[in-house]
């Protein structure tokens, strides 16, 4: 914890009193997971990607869907 320690003194150094954004990139490493899920899906392996990723079917289904409905716009 002293490493994690440091860097929040340096910030409160640096910026203190000021407002500041840091990006978490949720939605960049979500994009990442959803294409690696994507890529192994091969069409009749619903039960295995749901294990393998720790998905519900229905979150699957839903995902599969977007990605065909994004398809579809392209």
């Amino acid at each position: 914890m002293v490493i994690g320690q440091n860097v929040i003194n340096d910030v409160a150094k640096k910026f203190g009193g000021s407002v500041v954004y840091i990006k978490n990139r949720y939605r960049e490493r979500n994009e990442e997971k959803h294409r690696i899920i994507l890529a192994d899906f091969n069409g009749s392996n619903h039960r295995d990607i749901c294990q393998k990723y720790r998905i519900s079917e229905l979150w699957l289904k839903k995902l599969l869907k977007r990605e065909a409905e994004n398809e579809a716009v392209e």
